[in-house]
């Protein structure tokens, strides 16, 4: 049989290079990240389209990969004048992307402001006007949201943020059933939404409140304190809370089990200590833990990545080297999604916060769906709370493993 292609028609893409670019552009949109690199592997076409048009293609992806993607994007470009500048009514900020030099208008991927969005649905589903009671909420009294923008030249680094989402997808199972790893399964798609927001949220608390910017009080949030650490929490409902309490306990198991203390703990030698001394070391080791749990998504996913190349003494050392202040206090997380937690009247007959909300779906139909829209509007107390003077201003110090870490190498 003879063939009807020419020996010069060998080779050629016929019907992909004559497309209209709207065309392959909806190509690569119904790929995943990682499958549009290598499509723009596969020729020299495909790789042009990619450098050339590197935000039409990847951004329309990032959006339905990684939602919700404007609170990627609050992460992705926190700064350390926001809390400065707003202080305890700090919104979310308005995100502008430049398609190219002079772009007066811009495209908005991020609108700012508080939007309260709905459990599980898609970002362009959830960006519902904000109501109280089914009133519209006075927004006179919120500042309004500063607006920042990005250009072509930052997708690359927005592309290492969602590579850290992509693997917290794939660690967190593991880490939620730690002690019943039989019962471990792959995330729904609407678990990896909620197990995303949670993300985000930790992130953006860890870079203002447990990095190198001044704490906004010395104390660990309290409820009914005017804290911005816990004004940023009462935003968000109490199913979302939840998630994020959920999400930050199974990190410390990462922390406890595989970071700090690292696989030199299980080469200790048992010794007969007395009760008080085991408490006494428990609660060195959880004081480590709370203390290592300030490190933000980033940096304790690079850490577990390259477990066996920080034993613990150069794992203190590379902390305190990036963070100098690393051992001043504790994580405070906890503390602020608890003191929000309590000053809703609502859940006072609620034994156990645990039951109205996580990131993995329990089959429980009788989660109160009012516990999905109950976050505050604009971070104030809900009535009929007032503010009160903190109890304190003292806060647990942290411990970053420095004297274990001696201690333990003396004895060896």
């Amino acid at each position: 049989m003879q063939s009807d292609l020419s020996n010069d028609d060998w080779g050629k893409l016929d019907g992909l290079e004559g497309l209209p670019l709207e065309i392959i552009f909806d190509i690569y949109h119904q790929l995943d990240v990682q499958s549009i690199f290598s499509l723009a592997q596969v020729n020299t076409l495909f790789h042009g389209l990619l450098k050339r048009h590197k935000a039409a293609i990847l951004l329309p992806v990032l959006q339905r990969e990684f939602s919700p993607f404007p609170e990627l994007l609050q992460v992705f470009t926190a700064s350390d004048h926001d809390i400065v500048k707003y202080g305890d009514t700090f919104q979310p900020r308005r995100v502008v992307f430049r398609r190219f030099p002079g772009d007066m208008t811009g495209v908005t991927l991020s609108r700012g402001g508080i939007q309260h969005n709905q459990s599980g649905l898609p970002e362009h589903a959830t960006l519902t006007k904000l109501t109280d009671g089914g009133k519209p909420v006075r927004t006179s009294s919120l500042p309004s949201p500063r607006s920042v923008t990005i250009v072509d030249r930052d997708l690359g680094r927005l592309l290492k943020y969602c590579l850290v989402a992509r693997r917290w997808e794939k660690l967190f199972p593991q880490l939620h059933w730690f002690t019943t790893p039989e019962d471990c399964r792959q995330l729904s798609a609407a678990e990896k939404h909620k197990l995303r927001r949670a993300l985000y949220r930790w992130w953006l608390y860890a870079f203002y409140f447990h990095g190198e910017l001044p704490r906004p009080r010395s104390g660990q949030p309290e409820p009914f304190v005017n804290d911005v650490r816990t004004s940023h929490m009462r935003l968000y409902p109490t199913c979302e809370l939840m998630e994020i309490r959920d999400l930050f306990m199974s990190m410390k198991n990462l922390v406890r089990h595989y970071i700090y203390p690292n696989l030199e703990q299980n080469l200790d030698p048992i010794d007969n200590s007395s009760p008080l001394e085991t408490m006494i070391e428990t609660s060195i080791r959880e004081r480590i833990v709370d203390t290592y749990a300030k490190l933000d998504p980033g940096d304790l996913m690079f850490y577990f990545e390259n477990l066996f190349n920080y034993p613990r003494k150069r794992l203190v050392t590379d902390v305190n080297l990036k963070h100098p202040a690393f051992s001043q206090d504790q994580e405070s997380l906890v503390a602020a999604v608890q003191a929000a937690a309590d000053e809703r009247p609502w859940l006072y007959d609620t034994p156990d916060l645990s039951t109205t909300g996580g990131i993995v779906d329990t089959g429980d139909d009788k989660v109160d769906e009012r516990l999905s829209r109950d976050g505050s509007n604009d971070g104030s107390i809900p009535p009929p709370g007032a503010f009160r003077r903190p109890r304190g201003n003292w806060a647990p110090p942290g411990d970053d493993g420095r004297s274990l870490t001696e201690r333990n190498h003396l004895h060896g």
